[in-house]
């Protein structure tokens, strides 16, 4: 029996042995498990610090961008500038005076030019030209001799006009005129009159240029009568090629100005009264027109 009790102490002590022996195994793990985790920290700073780099070229990219973009806006409004920019009259001025000054006042005139293109657009360019001719108007009259008298008469207020170089006279149509239209760049104007007669004015040289219709003259071949080819209308296309017509026999005639005189390019009909007026749409081709029939085609 003392031999067994032996053999069962020695068992023990070498499970005590043993259990020690793995303690301390794993106190070694947990040692280089906690040194392993502060090289897991290093490596989750050095990842960090290259994430935030990363970010740091993102950011630069996004820069590249925007910078592409300015550049590519400053070349568009350059464009849109045109004839209009004086860089190369301004070169001297510019070495000597504030650069940021000279910039301010190009985006000014930049700026000043997208308003206009917008306002054309949207066709009210129109009303602010209006304005402007009704204050000069209004500047001119001030002057006339007889502007501030109550009584006078229409007449005399028009020789005043015209003693003062104010208006021109124009002549060429042997009835009354009875509308003018003027082209969008103010260098040409069409006229209509009773006599039939569409004339396209040259307003630069102050002459006739051609005759886009002739006047009515009494004959068996005549196509209209005396009264039912009165031109009542006239109006003109944005990119100054075409003339329209409306006249008193219900019809619209169109007319290509730059082909020449008496160049018909289209008769419409559809009206049962005298066309009174017409329009082209702003920047394009389409035409309204206006009849007594109480109509808009």
């Amino acid at each position: 029996m003392s031999r067994v009790r032996k053999k069962k102490i020695n068992s023990v002590t070498q499970l005590s042995s043993a259990t020690k022996k793995l303690k301390t195994v794993d106190l070694g793990w947990k040692n280089d498990e906690h040194i392993d985790s502060e090289e897991d920290e290093d490596e989750q700073q050095y990842r960090g610090a290259k994430s935030f780099d990363d970010d740091d070229e993102d950011v630069e990219e996004e820069e590249a961008l925007d910078a592409k973009k300015v550049r590519l806006a400053r070349q568009y409004l350059q464009k849109l500038e045109g004839s209009d920019s004086d860089d190369s009259s301004s070169g001297d001025d510019s070495e000597n005076g504030d650069q940021s000054g000279k910039e301010d006042e190009d985006y000014d005139r930049i700026g000043q030019k997208l308003q206009r293109e917008r306002l054309k657009r949207e066709g009210a360019w129109e009303r602010v030209v209006a304005d402007k001719v009704a204050a000069s108007l209004k500047s001119m009259r001030q002057i006339l001799p007889r502007a501030k008298k109550a009584l006078a008469s229409s007449h005399e207020e028009a020789k005043d006009w015209i003693d003062a170089g104010h208006v021109r006279l124009f002549r060429g149509h042997d009835l009354t005129p009875t509308c003018v239209a003027l082209q969008t760049t103010g260098e040409k104007a069409i006229s209509g009159s009773k006599d039939h007669s569409v004339l396209l004015w040259d307003i630069e040289h102050e002459k006739k240029s051609f005759v886009l219709y002739p006047q009515w003259k009494k004959s068996p071949d005549a196509e209209l009568s005396r009264n039912g080819g009165e031109v009542l209308s006239v109006a003109c296309s944005d990119d100054g090629r075409y003339a329209a017509v409306g006249r008193r026999d219900a019809t619209v005639t169109i007319f290509d100005i730059r082909a020449g005189k008496n160049n018909l390019v289209n008769t419409f009909t559809g009206h049962k009264g005298p066309v009174t007026c017409l329009g082209f749409r702003t920047q394009s081709l389409q035409l309204f027109s206006g009849s007594d029939d109480r109509c808009i085609r």
